[in-house]
């Protein structure tokens, strides 16, 4: 996750399913946990400061939507959610290797911010509660083209929203984990999230930026390819 600033959760599920023996809803919640863990630290090294308002408006939204997507998940056969989180993790994919830049357009950003807000903080709630992940492939742009704020703000506002609408819906649905993972699991993952982030700082500074940004790429495309396996041969 540190290298490709996204990727940690996802190639997580898997592991959790194989390795642990984790059902998939369940391995959808404690990948929040590295969503919002690798969220957070990331945040805290970025320089700039996050649009708040944005932000707290996607926390109101996302929180509601995982609230009432909570329920409808349960019901859901583990087909379906493996369908659509295949799908969001290839939209990423081909996102990420796309050429083509987002300019943002300050002028027309603030433009019904509030529906904005609304719909892509709905959009973040329901991929966060149903596949457990965080989104950001799909936030960033949204800051970007609908928001118009510069790529350097799109990243530090769409990692305080993962921050708060990944914790407030792996609180609403803990219930289905309670029983299923102890709290020296939880921090042994948390520490082995902090050692990585460390390291990729480190590492980053010594790679050049094109270099860094092709390695990126073929990382996450490998996670993606690996986990769309490993849930499809399940």
């Amino acid at each position: 996750m540190g290298l490709t600033g996204a990727g940690g959760a996802l190639i997580s599920i898997p592991i959790f399913i194989n390795y642990f023996h984790f059902d998939l809803k369940s391995a959808t919640v404690i990948s929040l946990i590295i969503v919002f863990l690798g969220a957070f630290l990331n945040l805290i090294m970025q320089r700039r400061q996050p649009v708040y308002k944005i932000s707290f408006g996607h926390f109101v939204v996302g929180a509601l939507t995982a609230y009432l997507v909570k329920p409808w998940k349960e019901q859901i056969p583990d087909a379906y959610i493996s369908l659509f989180l295949i799908a969001v993790s290839l939209y990423g994919m081909f996102s990420m290797w796309q050429k083509k830049k987002i300019h943002a357009d300050p002028q027309n950003g603030m433009k019904n911010l509030y529906l904005k807000i609304i719909i892509s903080g709905a959009i973040v709630g329901l991929i966060t509660t149903l596949t457990g992940l965080g989104g950001a492939l799909i936030l960033v742009p949204f800051m970007i083209r609908w928001f118009g704020l510069s790529h350097a703000q799109a990243i530090t506002t769409s990692l305080f929203s993962m921050t708060m609408v990944s914790l407030s819906s792996m609180f609403l649905q803990f219930e289905l984990i309670a029983n299923r993972i102890e709290l020296e699991q939880i921090l042994l993952i948390s520490l082995g999230i902090i050692i990585a982030a460390q390291g990729i700082v480190i590492l980053s500074k010594k790679i050049p930026a094109t270099t860094l940004d092709m390695i990126r790429k073929i990382l996450f495309s490998g996670v993606v390819v690996y986990t769309c396996i490993a849930i499809l041969t399940k």
